[in-house]
């Protein structure tokens, strides 16, 4: 259900956020840290929803139940003292549209349930623990000057003509090199690709703060997923190394491996790209 409450960014970021986001982290309350992470045992992951409620709307998702109840058919019905007959019609329509749009639900979401939201929230890391992690494997990215609407953008040098990172080669018709003439051996003269044209390109976001490991996702009262509720920081790791900025082997040294049923899907995305 969409949520109608104004973000703190409609306006500007609200002064008890800026509060927060630059006093120490034993005044606000938030979880002793390890090199950036809050660990599993320690992050109150169930508490997650609260820490960045302001981040994404001010409000945490309602349950397929609770949107049920909260609908317009029920509290019209309730207000009229509805017969059970009544009752039963708005079920029935209820599960009408929930097989209806049955369509629209993807392969594999049960891995975005509600059941295993706090298991995806995993080591929750904060964006500049996530880029010093990778400039010390040589990975050159820098940061938005700003955000917007709790995200912040990660940028790369990538190639101008393919919009792809130094770890995978330019196709042979790529206008983003530059094409010199050599003289070969026999005496003939070729053209050769030349160095890349590079420019800095925004790749994929980050919380503006801590984000969670794994992608958390929003689904509405017939179970159909909408959009993004919190963005895993593995999500744009992933990003990141599909599009060749980072190497796997600079991802695995980076970060420690990825565990669990919740990591599952991510290892064998991981693992299907083709370049390292």
């Amino acid at each position: 259900m969409a949520n109608s409450e104004n973000t703190p960014w409609d306006d500007g970021p609200s002064q008890e956020y800026l509060d927060r986001q630059f006093k120490p982290a034993q005044e606000i309350g938030i979880p002793s840290l390890h090199e950036g992470i809050m660990q599993p045992e320690s992050a109150g992951n169930a508490d997650f929803d609260q820490e960045l409620a302001a981040l994404s709307g001010g409000a945490i998702e309602p349950t397929i139940d609770q949107e049920f109840e909260e609908s317009d058919e029920v509290k019209r019905g309730r207000d009229k003292h509805p017969a059970a007959q009544d009752v039963e019609t708005a079920i029935m329509l209820f599960e009408s549209n929930v097989l209806a749009r049955m369509s629209l639900r993807w392969a594999g979401q049960q891995r975005w349930a509600k059941e295993y939201e706090v298991a995806r929230i995993g080591k929750i890391m904060h964006m500049y623990e996530f880029l010093r992690r990778l400039e010390a494997e040589g990975v050159n990215l820098k940061l938005n000057e700003y955000g917007r609407l709790g995200r912040i953008g990660v940028n790369a040098l990538v190639c101008l003509g393919c919009s792809m990172g130094e770890n995978i080669s330019c196709p042979d018709n790529c206008i983003g090199r530059d094409y010199q003439q050599v003289r070969l051996d026999c005496g003939l003269y070729g053209v050769v690709p030349g160095p890349r044209k590079r420019e800095w390109k925004t790749i994929t976001t980050l919380h503006n703060g801590y984000s969670p490991e794994f992608t958390v996702m929003r689904f509405d009262r017939y179970g159909t997923p909408t959009n993004e509720k919190y963005h895993g920081w593995r999500t744009a790791l992933l990003t990141l190394i599909m599009a060749g900025i980072v190497s796997k082997s600079q991802a695995s040294r980076a970060f420690v491996e990825a565990r669990g049923e919740v990591a599952s899907f991510y290892l064998t995305q991981v693992k299907e790209i083709a370049h390292d």
